[in-house]
């Protein structure tokens, strides 16, 4: 069974290039009957793990590698402050929309 993997990116491990974010693994065929990957500027794998459930969900014990360079420019905790803020205002109810207009500034 073929899985794809959707990944937190709030906390890394600063000076490494290792994440210690949650990967959470789904079905090829659960990815599919809930209308594949959400059309969203911003918050798609918070979107689509809502549309899954605890259901189709599985933890997975992976290491991620992600950029890290906009966590060294921004600074390791103002950078994942930032990003958890983002998450409590899109389940409170702001706008997918809303927060990647915010994003980018």
């Amino acid at each position: 069974m073929r899985r794809k993997e959707i990944g937190g990116r709030l906390l890394r491990r600063p000076q490494r290039n290792e994440s210690a974010a949650t990967v959470v693994g789904f079905c090829t065929g659960a990815h599919t009957a809930v209308g594949g990957m959400p059309d969203a500027p911003l918050m798609e794998d918070v979107i689509l793990a809502h549309r899954l459930g605890r259901k189709y969900l599985a933890p997975m014990n992976l290491t991620v590698r992600t950029d890290a360079s906009a966590y060294i420019r921004d600074g390791w905790f103002l950078r994942a402050g930032k990003n958890l803020w983002r998450l409590l205002c899109f389940i409170s109810g702001r706008s997918a929309a809303r927060l990647a207009e915010d994003y980018r500034r």
